[in-house]
């Protein structure tokens, strides 16, 4: 899933995620698919 999709599927929220397949380059590191492992209406549970 993608970060577009999961602010569309979880607006306003506050969302734990885990990378499934992630890259890095000069240090920088790209999450091309992530999942969405919990999502949480307060900061403080998250």
């Amino acid at each position: 899933m993608k970060w577009g999709e999961i602010t569309e599927l979880h607006p306003d929220r506050f969302v734990l995620v885990e990378a499934i397949k992630a890259s890095s380059s000069n240090r920088v590191r790209q999450l091309e698919d992530i999942a969405v492992i919990q999502n949480y209406d307060n900061p403080q549970e998250a």
